[in-house]
């Protein structure tokens, strides 16, 4: 880009012949202050600015400009206009300057800024003539970022442990607590920081604090910035269990306090709970008086968790469980004899022990058939029972093998003609 002073810069060297200028400048603008005989090339630099109020906009006096040349810190203060101009011949280089208000150093914000001084051949690649000699240059500093904050704000919040979805049974969007199944619960040592991310003058432009035992932080007297500004969880741990961290954008409040609403930790899950195993699916025929296992990939949480059992189509039936294996292996009693030939669906809900919540589970089972009779040898014909032998033996064919007990079931022969029985009988299962 060519500098807005190029026709007065060959202007001068023209009519006078001298071989050394004098640059005053700000981003792109640059013009000639005068010219000197020299006999090196190289910049010479000086800064100027005006320190103002971020909210007033009117200049401050009594700033402390400092800024370190050659290893030597120096400084000068602002006059009643705010100005300031630092003649410390420069050399080309960036400079750090450190703003702070002389009188009361919590009044405003320090501030750091810099300015930048460019070499000789920078400048000279800005025309379109080579010239030889000293170059003094001078840098103004842009009023945007010589603006005091006022150190008059307070911010304060609660940082809590929850899951990142509701546990089973709460309404949606409602967060749990990962340790104990009950609502969110505050947590203290947090680390949390006021972070000014949208302006890089602002110095320091993080502040750091942790949680009271009630889950507290709280900022005092902070730099006042009306956007930019962000409040910074970072991850921590609770027992076993790791919180990811988390950021929220606030609105601060100028010589007020903001209370942040309410940060609640998401549960930073690296081992989800899965289920590994099962004696049940929905292409194998389930036992109707066999138990129901399920074996998980993590110590499961036993008060959060939740089963319930529908025949499909039909009303759920309770279920009760025993946990073995640290927790880990779960046998399930539907309290009723499951039905023969139906499909069951089974929902499992809950979370580990560390508070990672369990993947939606749903799983459809089909019960075996019942047993069937298929003949019988009292019988002629169907509906026949005539004239069957006295000492012979009644023979029952089933589908699968009778399970013949008190429990699940019980054969017995009763003489429905006159006043008695029933009789019961000696049964031969091999027959």
């Amino acid at each position: 880009m060519k500098r807005n002073s190029k026709i007065l810069l060959l202007l001068a060297l023209l009519m006078s012949g001298i071989i050394a200028v004098y640059f005053t400048g700000c981003g792109d603008d640059t013009t000639i202050i005068e010219a000197q005989d020299v006999v090196e090339d190289k910049v010479v630099g000086s800064i100027e600015g005006i320190v103002t109020s971020f909210l007033t906009g009117k200049p401050v006096d009594s700033v402390i400009v400092s800024w370190v040349n050659n290893g030597r810190r120096d400084s000068v203060l602002t006059d009643e206009k705010g100005y300031f101009l630092i003649e410390d011949e420069l050399p080309s280089g960036t400079y750090e300057l450190t703003i702070e208000y002389a009188r009361n150093p919590y009044t405003y914000v320090r501030l750091t800024v810099l300015a930048f001084i460019p070499t000789f051949e920078d400048l000279m690649g800005d025309i379109d003539e080579v010239v030889h000699g000293i170059v003094e240059y001078r840098y103004h500093v842009p009023g945007t970022h010589l603006a005091l904050f006022p150190m008059n704000a307070t911010v304060t919040g609660m940082v809590y442990t929850a899951l990142p979805s509701p546990a089973p049974g709460k309404e949606d969007g409602d967060p749990m607590a990962a340790d104990s199944g009950d609502l969110v619960s505050p947590v203290g040592g947090v680390d949390v920081t006021l972070d000014y991310y949208g302006w890089s003058s602002i110095y320091p432009n993080r502040y750091d604090t942790s949680t009271d035992a009630n889950g507290t932080y709280t900022f005092v007297n902070v730099p006042y910035a009306p956007s930019g500004v962000r409040i910074i969880v970072w991850p921590f741990t609770v027992g076993d269990s790791s919180y990811a961290g988390d950021t929220v954008d606030i609105t601060m409040v100028h010589n007020g306090t903001v209370t942040v609403p309410n940060i609640y930790a998401p549960l930073d899950c690296t081992d989800i709970p899965q289920v590994l195993k099962k004696n049940f699916s929905d292409v194998i025929d389930f036992g109707y008086y066999d138990t129901l296992k399920i074996t998980f990939s993590e110590p499961m949480d036993t008060i959060s968790f939740f089963a319930e059992l529908n025949p499909v189509g039909d009303t759920a039936w309770s279920c009760t469980w025993i946990w073995s294996q640290n927790n880990e292996v779960l046998y399930l009693d539907p309290l009723m004899t499951l039905m023969t030939d139906t499909w069951y669906e089974l929902d499992v809900a809950g979370q580990s022990l560390d508070g990672c919540p369990l993947p939606s589970a749903s799983y459809d089972f089909h019960v075996l058939d019942g047993i069937r009779l298929l003949s019988t040898n009292v019988q002629k014909a169907p509906g026949d029972y005539t004239d069957f032998p006295i000492d012979s033996n009644i023979v029952l064919a089933f589908d699968m093998p009778p399970v013949i007990d008190p429990l699940y079931g019980l054969l017995k022969l009763e003489d429905i003609s006159s006043v008695g029985g029933p009789f019961l009988v000696s049964i031969d299962s091999s027959v």
